[in-house]
């Protein structure tokens, strides 16, 4: 095409919904007689020096640094520098359709990109070509030239695959290979992809020569009194059979999750990759995560992505989900603060998180909804994997730092099955993945797995957190774990919370004695409050049961350690004095060191059988 019959007006094949009418470029002389002056090299020069490394080596441009530099004065000036001939009212309307007449960068019919690779590929009076074609930045990427000709080489955006295909042609047409390489090669230093995912979770697809805007981040944590910053293993990758999970810093300017519910001063978040190359093992976690959109205390998916590799002539495509950032789990959380162990400063805190868990628990198995609702129409999950490793700790700044850790989530989803009304209760053990140490009787006694094996695992992640509280890390990972090994089904030795025995015909399922030694240990122990005494007591009646009907609903123990929470923000007397045991013997014969306190186990019974009876009823 030649350059002087380029008007603003749209060539024949192309569509006029990108129409550059009224735009003066067709006033331009001759572009071949222009130079440009010393402002275009200093404009390509802080261009250049704009650019950030990323962890991969690779360099782009912030999208919000690209705005402030290309404002529409400076814009104004370059074009003034490039066509001196031009008239100056001239020149500011070509800087306010390079600028897309709008806000930018959220303007997508905006030249800003187009005009900064121009700049950065030397071939900046080309402005003009993608001007008078409406190639504007929504055209971006350009395809690939070296595929010039083939489907390869144009991908479908929004607009039409056809239109986009000419536009792009019609600009090869003017040019030359190198300009085309040039330009291909320049534009992936502007066009880091901004992870915008505020009201529900998004998709992104990426092909290799896209620069993630992933800043390498030496020190992620500066150090500050109130936050802590000597975690075990921060910011290190973490593996498992079936994925990566590693600490990335996206740039500020490249991402909007909106509000999911914690501060991210520092722009941390966990990049988990899936080892599978598999889409449907990507939707198979995602969908489960999805349901729980800012759910509190419920790890929040912020958004997936894959990226293609051509490889050898075959495509490999990689999964990834973003996830906040947690510094640790609840046994990082439990080494990093070994000091507040039998604090009772951190008592109501602890009763706020377990509740808050429980709820999570509750909200995943939907069992709100059993409580005399209707629950037609609804699907019922369970997580499956409950454990200290799968709860997420995520430390925050405060003015209390002795009497608030941070906040605790539900994470890993990655065992959690949704299912519906008729099929929730009625799934063989032998086709469940399950946690060794956690794992509910049910997995051994081949029963029926349903979403009381979750009620088992939080009772023993829970009774562990009490050890913790009263008799520190150790007890957690070494007394008690080697209290309660013995030789199991297989003749392994494991440290699971029940034993499995056959006695003729039948299969009994019981907790170990030495779970309930050491229960009885703990309500003995000199630093065990009235709190800790009922917590232990819910854990022990109303989730560790062998028998899965006879453990509460996730709904239910929420209730309770609702008002156990409650009570603690009320009563500091609750939480604070200790008021131990006098065990008589290693059985379950306990005996209560004051009357009030027969009372309060008389009336904590009677609630449990209260509880039991309106179960039995609905069931009926």
């Amino acid at each position: 095409m030649n350059l002087e019959t380029i008007s603003t007006d749209e060539p024949a094949s192309i569509s006029s919904s990108h129409s550059a009418a009224n735009t003066p470029l067709s006033v331009l002389p001759d572009l071949a007689t222009q130079s440009g002056g010393q402002f275009m090299v200093s404009l390509e020069e802080k261009l250049e020096a704009s650019q950030l490394r990323t962890e991969q080596g690779s360099f782009f441009i912030p999208r919000g640094v690209l705005e402030e530099i290309l404002d529409e004065p400076t814009i104004c000036r370059a074009i003034q520098d490039l066509f001196p001939a031009l008239d100056p009212k001239e020149a500011a309307h070509c800087a306010s359709v390079i600028r897309g007449q709008g806000a930018f960068p959220h303007n997508e019919k905006s030249f800003c990109k187009i005009f900064s690779i121009l700049v950065l590929s030397n071939t900046v009076r080309s402005i003009r070509y993608f001007i008078n074609l409406g190639l504007n930045d929504s055209y971006l990427p350009m395809p690939d030239p070296r595929l010039e000709g083939s489907s390869d080489s144009l991908h479908s955006i929004e607009e039409d695959v056809v239109d986009y295909r000419d536009r792009w042609e019609s600009l090869w047409n003017m040019w030359s290979r190198s300009n085309r390489r040039i330009f291909f090669m320049s534009q992936w230093t502007v066009m880091a992809p901004v992870f915008r995912s505020v009201d529900r979770v998004k998709h992104f697809s990426f092909s290799q020569n896209y620069i993630l805007p992933f800043l390498k981040n030496k020190s992620p944590i500066p150090p500050d009194p109130n936050f802590v910053s000597e975690l075990p293993n921060s910011g290190q990758a973490r593996y498992g059979g079936y994925s990566e999970v590693r600490q990335i810093k996206i740039h500020p300017d490249h991402y909007d999750f909106g509000n999911y519910g914690l501060d991210n001063p520092y722009h941390l978040f966990a990049l988990k990759r899936l080892h599978t190359h598999k889409k449907v093992q990507l939707w198979q976690e995602a969908d489960v995560l999805k349901r729980f959109r800012n759910t509190a205390h419920i790890l929040q998916l912020l958004a997936t992505f894959e990226v293609h590799e051509d490889t050898f002539g075959d495509t490999l495509t990689s999964y990834y989900l973003i996830f906040p950032w947690a510094a640790g789990d609840l046994e990082s959380l439990w080494t990093a603060n070994q000091n507040s162990v039998g604090d009772s400063r951190i008592a109501t805190w602890i009763a706020q998180q377990c509740y808050e868990l429980a709820k999570a628990v509750s909200t995943i198995h939907q069992d709100e909804y059993d409580q005399g609702n209707s629950d037609a129409g609804h699907i019922y999950g369970r997580h499956g994997d409950i454990k200290p490793a799968n709860i997420l700790w995520f430390p925050w700044k405060s003015d209390n730092p002795d009497s608030n850790l941070g906040q605790l989530a539900l994470g890993d989803f990655g065992l959690a099955h949704f299912h519906s009304e008729h099929s929730r209760s009625n799934v063989d053990p032998r086709n469940v993945a399950r946690s060794p140490k956690y794992r509910a009787p049910e997995f051994d006694a081949e029963s029926k797995i349903s979403r009381k094996i979750d009620i088992w695992m939080l009772g023993c992640t829970f009774l562990e957190f009490n050890t913790w509280f009263l008799m520190g890390l150790d007890a957690v990972l070494e007394e008690f774990p080697n209290d309660r090994s013995e030789p199991d089904v297989n003749d392994i030795y494991a440290d699971t919370f029940f034993r499995v025995v056959t006695e003729g015909r039948h299969v009994i399922k019981m907790v170990k004695p030495q779970v309930k030694a050491w229960i009885s240990s703990l309500h003995s122990h000199e630093r065990c409050t009235e709190y800790i005494h009922d917590f232990l007591e819910l854990i022990e009646n109303s989730m560790l049961k062998p028998d899965p009907t006879l453990r509460l609903s996730a709904f239910e123990i929420s209730l309770i350690l609702e008002r156990q929470y409650n009570r603690c923000k009320e009563d500091h007397a609750y939480y604070q004095l200790g008021q131990p045991w006098v065990v008589k013997n290693t059985s379950e014969e306990r005996e209560r060191s004051s009357h009030d306190g027969k009372l309060r186990g008389l009336e904590r019974v009677l609630q449990t059988l209260r509880l039991n009876a309106k179960r039995v009823d609905r069931e009926r």
